[in-house]
């Protein structure tokens, strides 16, 4: 497979042979990327100027709560809704556990989210969530009559 930039090639990625799959006592396949320093220089100017970001100095908060809602309420549809109700310091988000079970109730399911909210310019505490996650929270059960799981 070539990676092509504007028909230019800057770079290959291909499956290793077997024979030294087996010299180096690998279980399964190894893939290898060969790129061209100076394909790439070439096309710089066609690439994306790219974009730092530095590290936040100060620590991620993460918070973890989970909702009861229908079985037909798919993950994504609540992950766009927490994100666009979260605000800014929302940093990440995850879906990290689907349980389904009749003690949950006729046709429910519970999605349970991980949020990650980080400030640039201090350390975040659950005083700075807390109205966040209600937020999030009631906005959901507003929309998809989800219930907050304990």
């Amino acid at each position: 497979m070539a990676y092509l930039v504007k028909g230019a090639t800057i770079g290959k990625l291909f499956t290793v042979a077997p024979a030294l799959c087996n010299a180096f006592d690998f279980d399964g396949p190894a893939f290898a990327a060969e790129f061209s320093l100076t394909a790439l220089h070439n096309v710089k100017a066609d690439l994306p100027a790219s974009r730092y970001t530095p590290v936040s100095k100060f620590p991620a908060f993460e918070f973890d709560f989970a909702v009861i809602v229908n079985q037909q309420i798919r993950a994504k549809e609540l992950l766009t809704t927490i994100t666009r109700q979260a605000g800014p310091l929302l940093d990440d988000i995850g879906v990290f556990d689907v349980f389904e079970h009749e003690s949950l109730g006729k046709n429910k399911k519970s999605i349970a989210f991980r949020l990650s909210f980080i400030d640039k310019n201090k350390t975040l505490t659950i005083n700075d969530i807390e109205p966040i996650i209600d937020k999030v929270v009631n906005t959901l059960n507003k929309n998809f009559s989800a219930k907050l799981r304990s």
